[in-house]
């Protein structure tokens, strides 16, 4: 199973770093098609997308997360009618949208709306299709065939950019409308027939005691993500209403190159989540759950500090060549750097936390870290440290919330409170040894090669990165992840290698 494990995270992988390509050369062509006003009122009705899905009220995510916990236990007939169920939700949510969208100009008295009532009517239309096509998708996510998943991503994102490019230089915001429309239509079609031949057809239900239950299940999970998404938010929220524009400026750069690393960590927590759920299902024990669990922290704790050290390193001069207007957010970006170690270690815990039925120790986990983002941040920009401190208290916050995620879910696969803590202590290991290295090497070396900023930065991060490899391969118990996740990758590469040659 693990194979398969590896394979759809390779296929969510290429799909995600396709649609962030092909995304960012859509938003950098209609910024340059549509005059800023047009652009400013794009940007704004998208969010009549990015919110509809909470009118669902966490029935997707019930399917996700009850679907391969059924499978898990064999209980097929409950399965299926969770789908026909959830199916049923989304078809009462979009009805709701189609009907808010025909009706909300009887309740808005903005006098400047009248050139953009159907263009707020054509985004409602596809944010409702897209509910509709967000169940395939989340059905495949169910099913674990996350091969069909990146393929509506893929498409998602390309044939948007084939539509939107001829329409919006055609009819300008309209055109744009349109295309994000047709775009919809697109992929509900793809999504429908690829989901009946793949997977089956399936009947619509409406079984409104089900469906009850199926909010109660999914709610509290879809009020943690806003809720972790307003975590991951108020530091720039914070930065503008304290600092002003410019700053913000600075510090959201930094913070798109912190984003960019967390990628890989997301996708394999969204890939893991339904065989965690399937595991649970099957009443697994705790040597089985670690695997879907704590080793992937392992791996990834392990990993990226190789990439954060290297960054920390090189961003000064990054900066310098590609981004001297932000030449004033280098510190805050090494501080985000810092904190992502701490973002990269949260999904998997989450996953096992939810899959449990535990989702409300999670809400407080993130409110926790909200609460410390806000107070450190705000206490250290009034002490004068800027965006530097609004960094700060984005990294603390990421930490509380590991420390508090972790511990409760050793504690839950029965570690004793000693151990829960050595192995909190274990994990923050990779982390104190990256940052040893990343801000001691590079004051040595400037030393060593006085003058020479640049060929001072390389020579220390190829020095970061043999000592770390050094570090995690000699010091316990990190050599013995090491060893361990080297096995792994050889017998995926064998087996890989096997299969092609039989073929």
């Amino acid at each position: 199973m693990i194979d398969k494990t590896v394979a759809n995270f390779l296929y969510s992988f290429a799909a995600v770093f396709l649609v962030r390509f092909v995304g960012g050369i859509t938003t950098f062509v209609i910024a340059r098609i549509l005059s800023p006003a047009d652009y400013g009122m794009w940007v704004t009705l998208l969010v009549i997308g990015s919110y509809a899905p909470i009118i669902c009220l966490g029935t997707l995510e019930a399917l996700v997360k009850m679907f391969p916990f059924y499978t898990g236990r064999g209980e097929a007939a409950k399965a299926a009618l969770l789908e026909s169920n959830v199916l049923g939700s989304l078809v009462l949510a979009a009805g709701l949208l189609l009907t808010a969208g025909a009706t909300f100009h009887f309740f808005v008295q903005a006098s400047d709306l009248g050139s953009l009532v159907n263009i707020i009517r054509l985004f409602v239309l596809a944010a409702s299709l897209a509910l509709l096509s967000a169940f395939y998708y989340y059905r495949f996510t169910a099913h674990q065939n996350f091969r069909y998943v990146s393929y509506i991503e893929a498409l998602r994102a390309v044939t948007l950019f084939l539509l939107i490019v001829p329409f919006s230089w055609l009819w300008g915001l309209m055109g744009a409308a349109l295309a994000f429309t047709f775009n919809e239509i697109l992929i509900l079609t793809f999504s429908h027939a690829a989901n009946n031949r793949i997977l089956g057809k399936l009947a619509v239900s409406f079984d409104l005691r089900e469906i009850k239950g199926l909010v109660a299940t999914g709610f509290p999970i879809t009020v943690i993500w806003w809720t972790y998404m307003l975590q991951t938010s108020v530091d720039r929220l914070i930065s503008m209403s304290m600092l002003g524009k410019a700053p913000t400026g600075y510090y959201g750069l930094g913070a798109s190159m912190a984003s960019a690393i967390v990628l890989i960590p997301m996708i394999l927590g969204r890939v893991l989540y339904p065989k965690v759920n399937e595991e649970v299902g099957k009443n697994a024990g705790r040597a089985r759950l670690t695997n879907y669990v704590l080793v992937p922290a392992q791996g990834l704790g392990l990993f990226l500090p190789l990439v954060i050290g290297t960054l920390i390193i090189l961003t000064p001069e990054l900066y310098r060549v590609f981004f001297p207007k932000y030449v004033r957010g280098i510190a805050s970006a090494q501080i985000l750097l810092l904190g992502v170690y701490f973002v990269s270690l949260i999904r998997t815990g989450v996953n096992y936390l939810v899959a449990i039925n535990k989702q409300n120790n999670v809400l407080l986990f993130v409110l926790a870290s909200l609460c410390a983002n806000v107070l450190t941040s705000v206490v250290l920009v009034k002490q004068g440290y800027s965006i530097e401190g609004i960094s700060v208290g984005t990294s603390v916050s990421a930490l509380v919330f590991a420390a508090l995620l972790w511990r409760s879910v050793f504690g839950r696969l029965g570690y004793a409170p000693a151990a829960q803590g050595r192995e909190l202590a274990f994990l923050l290991m990779p982390f104190l040894l990256c940052v040893t290295l990343s801000l001691g090497l590079p004051a040595l070396v400037r030393e060593a090669i006085p003058g020479n900023a640049p060929l001072a930065s390389g020579c220390a991060a190829v020095l970061f990165a043999a000592l770390y490899a050094l570090g995690v391969t000699t010091i316990p118990p990190l050599n013995a992840w090491s060893k361990s996740l080297a096995s792994t990758i050889r017998e995926q590469a064998r087996a890989a290698i096997s299969r092609k040659t039989s073929a």
